[in-house]
């Protein structure tokens, strides 16, 4: 979302700049002024982009812009426009609030200043203040709610990160008092028995293993269907909430000032009657009037049922003040043209975004004679691209954030929704083998203990590491395995099952959690769902990566799956085990591939390095 606010800014402030160059070209220039000029106006703009981003130094960087704005005019003298409204709107954006202002008023005064030096008339310089006004504002505007914008997708993405911290804390707790209770006393009936075992400790040691192979199945079931709770919102980011009221001031100020451009205008004209005046006034109160009603930002509600009718007015409003003859377009155009903006928010569409350019080529088309060169056409349709921006961020904006806010409880119920599966995925991935090996090894060790006690005692050994690890396991799901270690744990707990294990590598195995993860899944399957006798185990490098490939033999039988379906075998059955595997290594990059082929049945898992 956020991306959505700073396109908006992106573009209007490279639509203000492709304005302040159609009127830099207006003058007759030398080619190398004009360069100059044009590569003024692209740096000013371009070092703009790079302070609203808050980047190291900002005040450095506001001292480069203020003499980018300002030292063209040694160069260029008159012809050099004002370009102050990117200064004021970096002041207001950078430097705090009691300070800001002032420095804004400054930099607009200096501008205009300078204009009334030149020897401009009053009404000329009243016109550069209130482009310097305009654009700053504008600028101000959007660049503000955009940042609010940030503000309101993080407060979303931290109350979703909560909810998830939240769930994992209490999972965690309902693992420790469950889960963790049944390995202690398996860690204490071995330990008990590592001096004397006895036949009956060691059958006991098994049925706990069961007892809590089962318990975690249905931890993890219970992890998949039950629905979180959603934390409270954190009060600390209510600051990040943009009020319509704010929006909607900032479009008052703006229509203000296209206003007083109009004024200004036909003051300027050579001739101008009072039936003019009138006309010209009471077209743009009427539009803006309108504008208020169907193009401005607005509380939470319905939307404004007549706009249909209302916009429709606007624009013939907008084609009756571009016919009249006896006036210049360009005059009384400024404050109706925001009709373009709330077009495009109304219909929501993305052909709607040809509507401004069609306003914008409209008093070319009805009056040429006021149109003196290229430089009339950039400023005029750029001007309109800017408004039309402006408009629409003012509106939208606030309506976004709304809808973050509003959705935020969702944002955090399925962060929360997320977790429980991880940790539901994790609880089968990484203990489903521990806790199949603690019984096996447990039944292993107690039909040693009377031909080989020796062995057996080995095996107890090596079942209380195994026990250790699984609670450990338990305790932190979120602990990265060791591919070499997992390696060494799947040999003993296969061999301990009966099968004959071959592990090849390619030098040392590297150390790839995931990787260790898939191989973890691919013994539990292969003791829990396989008669094999065999299981061969290999990880060798590859281009680019490195790939993990177990193959065991023995398929389950078929296991029916219901009225109406075919038998399937226990390995080809991608349980939840696999498909989230599968989801991990795709999304890390890699790739999982399992099946059976020619009697055996080959889980592949490959990723990069």
């Amino acid at each position: 979302m956020s991306r959505f606010g700073w396109t908006l800014v992106l573009a209007m402030v490279c639509a203000l700049a492709v304005a302040r160059v159609g009127d830099f070209l207006r003058e007759p220039l030398p080619a190398r002024d004009t360069a100059l000029g044009v590569a003024a106006i692209a740096a000013v703009a371009a070092l703009h982009v790079v302070i609203v981003m808050r980047p190291w130094r900002p005040h450095l960087l506001l001292a480069a812009q203020a003499f980018l704005v300002f030292a063209p005019y040694l160069a260029l003298g008159r012809a050099w426009g004002p370009l102050s409204g990117f200064l004021g709107a970096a002041i207001l954006l950078t430097v705090p609030a009691p300070l800001s202002w002032p420095l804004f008023a400054l930099t607009a005064a200096a501008d205009t200043a300078i204009d009334a030096y030149r020897g401009s008339d009053p009404l000329s310089v009243a016109g550069i203040a209130i482009v310097v006004l305009n654009t700053g504002l504008g600028m101000f505007a959007v660049t503000h709610l955009a940042r609010r914008l940030d503000q309101a997708t993080g407060q979303r993405e931290r109350l979703a990160a909560l909810a998830a911290e939240r769930e994992r804390l209490e999972s965690t707790a309902r693992l420790r008092g469950t889960l963790g209770t049944e390995l202690s006393r398996i860690i204490q009936l071995i330990r008990g028995g590592l001096t004397a075992p006895t036949t009956e400790r060691l059958a006991r040691v098994a049925d706990l293993g069961r007892t809590a192979l089962a318990t975690a199945r249905t931890i993890a079931d219970a992890q998949r269907v039950v629905v979180p709770a959603v934390p409270p919102a954190p009060d600390a980011d209510r600051t990040a909430r943009i009020r319509p009221r704010l929006a909607w001031w900032f479009l008052v100020l703006i229509l203000a000032d296209h206003s007083a451009i109009t004024v200004i205008s036909l003051a300027l004209e050579p001739r101008t009657e009072a039936g003019v005046w009138a006309l010209a006034g009471s077209l743009t109160a009427v539009s803006v009037g309108l504008q208020l009603y169907h193009g401005a930002p607005r509380a939470p509600g319905p939307e404004p049922r007549a706009w249909p009718w209302t916009l429709t007015l606007h624009g013939i409003v907008v084609v009756i003040a571009t016919a009249i003859p006896f006036w210049s377009p360009q005059s009384v155009l400024a404050p109706l043209l925001p009709v373009a903006g709330a077009a495009v928010v109304r219909l929501r569409r993305l052909w709607a975004w040809a509507i401004p350019p069609l306003f914008a080529l409209m008093p070319a088309l009805v009056s040429d004679r006021h149109w003196t060169g290229a430089g009339d056409y950039v400023y005029w349709n750029a001007g309109v691209i800017v408004i039309t921006i402006q408009v629409y961020a003012l509106c939208r904006i606030p309506e976004v954030t709304r809808e973050l806010e509003e959705t935020s409880g969702d944002a955090a119920r399925v962060a929360a929704v997320t977790e429980r599966l991880r940790l539901a995925r994790d609880l089968h991935d990484l203990l489903g083998m521990s806790l199949s090996g603690i019984s096996l090894k447990a039944e292993l060790a107690a039909r040693l203990l009377p031909t080989d006690p020796d062995r057996a005692r080995r095996e107890l050994s090596e079942l209380l590491v195994l026990a250790e690890r699984a609670r450990d396991e338990g305790r932190s799901l979120t602990a990265e395995l060791s591919l070499p270690e997992e390696i060494e744990a799947a040999r003993s707990i296969l061999e301990a099952a009966g099968l004959h294990v071959t592990v090849s590598t390619s030098g040392p195995p590297p150390d790839a959690p995931l990787l260790a993860v898939a191989l973890r899944e691919a013994v539990t399957n292969v003791i829990r769902h396989s008669t094999a006798s065999t299981c061969r185990i290999s990880v060798v490098s590859i281009p680019g990566g490195v790939r993990l490939r177990v193959t065991n033999d023995g398929l389950a039988p078929a296991v029916p799956q219901g009225p109406g379906t075919g038998p399937t075998t226990a390995p080809e059955r991608r349980g939840t085990g696999l498909a989230g595997l599968t989801e991990r290594i795709t999304r890390a990059g890699g790739r999982l591939d399992a099946g059976q082929r020619d009697g055996t049945f080959t889980l592949t898992a490959s990723l990069p390095r």
